[in-house]
């Protein structure tokens, strides 16, 4: 449920002195998962911002430290989505977090476990962010470019915490973890890559024609497969855009079988993928990616 509201109208439990847990301020990888909230502060900007109420238990995927499992004990109440808090990212940081949530938005929709509300979760999160994000990279002042960032963000989060994410995930997953690669910009680098194995298959195929129509790429008349590929070479004209590198400078040769066994043991695992991945098609894959 999405309603507008001002910071005077909160919840009397919001009020000075009573903690309250919240989620998801910021966007991507730069989401504050907690924090608390006292009505001085938040008397002191009387303004409209967005609240969502029923969300789902928070499963997050920090760059740096021990990942954090979902438990509905962190799970969050409200969220309060306020773009002012991310005017200051770093054009390098708008970047990686946008690719980001660009990654949780396909990787859902492509996926073989679609929840009902994914397709609108997804299509809203891919049309806005391939509308904001060059925005808001080049200028961080852009407040509508910095909201419609951080409400794709949020409905990405939506769309991937019910239909989960898939290889990109797996392999920036193990590229963080082992050379501190940050997590949206190795998402944001093998993204395409990614796309590119798993455009022939026939889930991926369809629903990647159908976001290359939402962008503007093509008509729905036009054949899946040549709107698929369209989407992908958007792919990378975004990452290109925002500075995004095509090669992971500091994956190593010699590592490749490693990051790729370790990838497919956890896309095997946990992820409904729409086309399943060898490991010689996972080494193929990386060393396409070494700078």
């Amino acid at each position: 449920e999405v309603d507008r509201i001002t910071y005077g109208k909160l919840p009397h439990k919001f009020e000075a002195g009573t903690p309250a847990i919240v989620e998801a301020i910021g966007l991507g990888a730069a989401l504050t998962y907690l924090m608390q909230v006292g009505r001085e502060k938040i008397a002191r900007r009387p303004k409209t911002m967005w609240r969502y109420r029923e969300l789902l238990p928070l499963d997050g995927e920090p760059t740096v430290g021990p990942q954090v499992g979902g438990t509905p004990l962190i799970g969050a109440h409200v969220a309060l989505i306020d773009p002012e808090l991310i005017l200051g990212l770093p054009p390098a940081v708008t970047a990686a977090t946008g690719m980001d949530a660009l990654t949780h938005a396909v990787e859902a929709f492509i996926n073989r476990w679609p929840h009902a509300d994914t397709e609108q979760h997804c299509v809203a999160a891919v049309r806005m962010i391939f509308g904001n994000l060059q925005r808001a990279y080049d200028d961080g002042s852009d407040m509508a470019a910095r909201e419609a960032m951080a409400l794709a963000s949020f409905y990405a989060g939506l769309a991937f915490t019910k239909a989960y994410v898939g290889y990109v995930h797996a392999f920036s997953h193990k590229l963080g973890g082992m050379y501190g690669v940050p997590h949206g910009l190795a998402n944001a680098i093998t993204l395409p890559y990614v796309l590119d194995f798993i455009k022939d298959a026939p889930l991926a195929r369809e629903r990647l024609a159908q976001l290359a129509v939402v962008i503007g790429a093509g008509t729905a008349g036009e054949p899946h497969d040549i709107l698929a590929q369209r989407f992908i070479e958007r792919v990378r004209e975004l990452n290109r855009g925002v500075g995004i590198p095509d090669k992971v400078a500091a994956l190593k040769p010699a590592d490749v079988p490693t990051v790729a066994r370790a990838a497919m043991v956890e896309a095997a695992r946990d992820y409904p993928v729409p086309k399943n991945m060898s490991l010689g098609e996972a080494e193929t894959l990386l060393q396409r990616m070494l700078a």
